[in-house]
């Protein structure tokens, strides 16, 4: 027995539950096969070819000894068998794999077994699978060639897939869309779109709202509702596929979404410093400033006259030149801003009185008649 398997399993040392002199041909039980000191990966590749039928009914095996230097070759024959010993029975499931199977045993018992060229095999010690022909280390025999067969039928397991898991439904992908939600855009409805592996059905989740897109060939959109978005503030955007038959897809990278719906008024500071222009004052023209959201648009209203500027750090200013200050009167100043992300404001309003021109004075009757005679004079 090979040292290296005794010393990772001890137990082999004292007993080999399948080396108890049975013929390669004999079915082995189901309590046999469990019983086999194989890594969990082996077995489970044993179970991948257990339900398969068998595809031819004779296997031939060669077998080499050491001490005579002879080979024969043993027919070994199977019936096909149903029932769970059909599962169990080495020379037809060896015959499943449509291939021919060596066991060389030494003279000290132990055996190894090549798997066929060209089949996938798997490493008996690992379960790990390789694409090219590779022979089971002596030790994966545990020093019987009933166990060779077993480790040559793990590898026929392996290569054939079975019990292999649910494949993935493809990712999604989401077309380009712009990451902020303006007052406009959730008034309409935020629309999304992408593609997706054709067959597969795309749930799209946005902040805590998830709903299903209307997919057309491997093209899908979905539209989000003003009452689907949520309220202003930071969320996220991801979308999920599943196709019948597949498990659901891995959820695409969240998009970092930002709902900014709205945009405070701007403010307008005092006029003239007393909120009244008077004539020296209009023909100099008249400065208006204020403040509002940075890097605002701001557009500044007096009279018939419109002046846009832009908030610089919170703060504008703009000049009203004489002919266009409104004439004297009752006037306002109006100021609307439009942020950064489009969101339009309410206006901000100073009241400013406009008083350029001075009444003549009057003058009284001038001694009374307005004729002075010489006794008044």
């Amino acid at each position: 027995m090979n040292q290296s398997l005794t010393n990772s399993h001890p137990d082999l040392a004292k007993t080999d539950p399948l080396a108890e002199k049975k013929p390669v041909s004999q079915k082995l039980t189901s309590q046999e096969l469990s019983d086999a000191v194989l890594p969990q990966s082996t077995q489970a590749a044993l179970l991948g070819v257990e339900n398969l039928k068998p595809l031819n009914k004779n296997l031939k095996v060669s077998k080499k000894s050491k001490k005579d230097d002879r080979s024969t070759d043993e027919e070994l024959s199977s019936d096909a068998a149903t029932g769970a010993d059909a599962q169990t029975d080495f020379p037809i499931l060896l015959a499943q794999a449509n291939t021919e199977t060596k066991v060389m045993t030494d003279a000290g018992g132990g055996s190894s077994t090549a798997a066929p060229s060209g089949a996938a095999t798997a490493n008996a010690s690992t379960g790990a699978m390789s694409g090219s022909s590779t022979a089971v280390p002596e030790a994966a025999s545990t020093g019987s060639s009933t166990l060779g067969l077993l480790a040559g039928v793990a590898l026929l397991g392996a290569a054939a897939g079975g019990g292999g898991s649910t494949p993935a439904t493809a990712v999604p992908l989401l077309n380009t869309l712009n990451p902020v939600v303006n007052a406009t855009t959730k008034a309409a409805g935020l629309t999304v779109t992408g593609t997706t592996e054709a067959g597969s059905v795309v749930t799209v989740k946005l902040g805590n709202t998830e709903k299903t897109a209307v997919t057309t060939g491997t093209n899908w959109t979905v539209t989000f509702a003003a009452g689907d978005i949520p309220a202003d503030g930071s969320t996220t955007l991801s979308a999920v596929a599943k196709k019948t038959g597949a498990t659901d897809s891995t959820p695409t990278a969240a998009v970092a979404i930002t709902v900014d719906t709205a945009v405070a008024a701007p403010v307008v500071g005092a006029v003239a410093t007393d909120n009244a222009v008077s004539g020296a004052e209009k023909t100099a023209g008249v400065a208006v400033s204020g403040t509002a959201d940075a890097g605002a648009s701001v557009a500044v209203t007096w009279g018939a006259t419109t002046k846009t500027v832009t908030a610089t750090g919170g703060n504008w200013t703009t000049n009203f030149a004489s002919t266009e200050i409104p004439a004297d009167g009752n006037t306002s100043v109006n100021a609307v801003a439009t942020d950064v992300v489009g969101n339009v404001s309410v206006a901000g309003t100073r009241a400013v009185t406009v008083d350029t021109a001075v009444a003549a004075p009057v003058v009284g009757a001038v001694a009374t008649d307005n004729a002075v005679s010489g006794a008044e004079k």
